[in-house]
């Protein structure tokens, strides 16, 4: 498949699928089609606590290993692990999850903000500005993205449903 070539490499964009470097042949533990990212480690603490969560493997980076949990929860099975800082870091340990088998995944955290926003406020972005260079490995050079609509939909269904405020934004 081609590599569409660009004056900025950053903006080049090669549409094969099967890379030289694959997550998926690494012989770690499969992991359950969704994931659960948080950056709230006291959160993810307390979660693995009450529904009886198993380590089934490690994430491994120059900051550190980050045990990968999995449990059953409403039965539906799942992995969590505590995400990395950086958008590099974190589309490694993201790549490393889907190489093991995770076809979902839902990551929480917090966020600066450019208005008057209070902590704690639930967001919900559905679009974002490209300013970094992870996301342009993969999907073709843009200014901004466009989040998957019914993803956006199951997630203000949910809000409405649990009566929590949220408002929706670009990040």
């Amino acid at each position: 498949m081609p590599v569409y070539k660009n004056a900025f490499p950053i903006l080049e964009y090669d549409t094969e699928k099967v890379g030289v470097i694959r997550p998926d042949r690494n012989g770690r533990e499969r992991l359950p089609p969704l994931c659960l990212m948080t950056f709230f480690g006291e959160v993810l603490a307390n979660f693995i606590g009450q529904n009886n969560a198993e380590e089934v493997s490690r994430y491994r980076s120059e900051m550190g290993e980050y045990p990968i949990y999995k449990t059953k929860y409403k039965n539906i099975e799942l992995c969590l692990v505590q995400a990395v800082v950086g958008s590099a870091s974190i589309a490694m340990m993201a790549d490393m999850c889907i190489g093991c088998g995770v076809t979902k995944i839902v990551a929480c955290g917090g966020c600066g903000v450019l208005t008057d926003i209070p902590a704690g406020d639930v967001i919900i972005p559905v679009s974002a500005l490209r300013d970094e260079g992870a996301s342009y490995h993969y999907l073709p050079p843009a200014r901004e993205i466009i989040l998957n609509q019914a993803v956006i939909r199951i997630m203000k269904e949910t809000m409405e449903r649990l009566h929590t405020p949220y408002i929706e934004v670009k990040t």
